[in-house]
């Protein structure tokens, strides 16, 4: 069995003792299932500034995923959620031309099941009202995004992902 331990600066790591102490931990038994999931997560970002896009996929990449696309158009998610079958997408609200983050996750989530992490520079009711219509377990990050509250989405829906089975 691979372990993975997950350490951030300022972080205490706590690790068993010997074999006997993992069985008698549920918190070590969730924290090594949540990894086992992330290196079975695929991911696609779908991200129009390609230099956030590559900020997003070192920081999933640091965090243990394994399988990290990007897309920088509706064109691209698309392609690219035909091959990879996402269950992970983090998609920005605003693409640029054609379609939106919110109509592409929809095609996606047409594809695949996914569990939808939106962002955006915008506020505002009406694209809050829009992510909530489309899936109310959707997280919505605004822009400039923190590393912090990105990991926090993403351990949210796939700790949420266990939950619902």
């Amino acid at each position: 069995m691979t372990e993975i331990v997950f350490s951030e600066i300022h972080r205490r790591l706590v690790l068993p003792l010997s074999p006997s102490d993992q069985r008698g931990s549920g918190r070590f038994q969730e924290q090594t299932t949540l990894a086992e999931r992330l290196l079975e997560t695929e991911v696609l970002i779908v991200e129009d500034e390609m230099i956030i896009a590559w900020q997003m996929r070192d920081l999933l990449e640091d965090m243990g995923f394994s399988s990290v696309r990007t897309a920088g158009t509706y064109s691209e998610a698309i392609t690219a959620a035909e091959t990879l079958a996402p269950s992970l997408l983090i998609c920005d609200v605003n693409l640029g031309s054609g379609p939106d983050g919110i109509a592409t996750a929809a095609d996606i989530a047409r594809m695949t099941s996914i569990k939808p992490i939106f962002v955006t520079g915008y506020a505002g009711e009406q694209i809050n009202a829009r992510v909530e219509a489309f899936d109310p377990r959707a997280k919505l990050l605004r822009k400039p995004i923190q590393a912090k509250s990105l990991r926090a989405a993403i351990y949210e829906v796939l700790q949420g992902e266990s939950s619902h089975h």
